[in-house]
């Protein structure tokens, strides 16, 4: 508020009250005056805003942190540098309480799909390949195996599923371009060195324990709902 809005002996009744108050802020007990190194302010218990006057009985003597947690604002700010601020607070807020939520979506929509697809890459090439040092035969059992575990596991998080592979196609996509030849490569060699009954047996097997995860949750889901549609059917 400007300062000829006050009455011109504004200057004396602040230091009225400041006097009376034995130059305390009311509020914290802070010192001012000449034995203190507080600034101390007069404040209007009842604002003018609203009809208050300047009178002695209406004001108070407040340090100036006080003063400003009564006027929620700092006093000693413009009206231009008040409204940045309560921008920019606004703006901090809303991003605060965004946050949280934001954090929740990236970790189940991306961070979960993208751990669970790399997870199972992972132990199919590790395992395939360890299977396959021992005896070709073991490769296309491990893929069985980790196949359909993998889909039982998917059963219960089939939304993680779904989005994993949707994520990682280009995992998918790296590794059967030839980009890591690990699978592409042991096909290879069993069709050209091997008898025709193991490369019968590796393909489908290798395709299985690439894709099992999401056929089976594909298919249980597809099964389920076709279920549930017969038995909501009446003739």
């Amino acid at each position: 508020m400007a300062a000829s809005s006050y009455p011109d002996d504004w200057d004396g009744r602040r230091r009225k009250v400041y006097s009376r108050d034995n130059y305390t802020c009311q509020q914290c007990g802070a010192r001012g005056g000449s034995s203190g190194d507080t600034e101390l302010h007069a404040h209007h218990l009842t604002p003018r805003s609203e009809g208050g006057s300047d009178s002695l009985d209406n004001l108070q003597t407040l340090c100036v942190n006080c003063h400003n947690s009564q006027h929620k604002h700092d006093i000693t700010r413009d009206t231009t540098q008040n409204d940045q601020q309560d921008i920019v607070n606004n703006y901090l807020s809303r991003v605060y309480t965004i946050l949280p939520s934001f954090f929740f979506v990236v970790i189940k929509h991306l961070i979960a799909p993208l751990a669970a697809g790399y997870g199972y890459f992972y132990i199919l090439s590790e395992a395939s390949s360890t299977a396959g040092s021992i005896h070709w035969l073991l490769t296309p059992i491990v893929l069985l195996v980790l196949g359909t575990t993998g889909g039982i596991l998917g059963l219960r998080f089939q939304s993680i599923v779904f989005k994993s592979y949707l994520l990682v196609f280009g995992i998918l996509a790296w590794y059967v371009s030839g980009q890591d030849p690990t699978f592409i490569e042991r096909l290879g060699r069993i069709m050209t060195d091997a008898h025709w009954l193991e490369a019968l047996i590796a393909i489908p097997t290798v395709l299985f324990g690439l894709f099992g995860p999401l056929l089976i949750t594909l298919g249980t889901r597809i099964t389920g709902t076709t279920e549930s549609n017969r038995i909501n059917w009446k003739p």
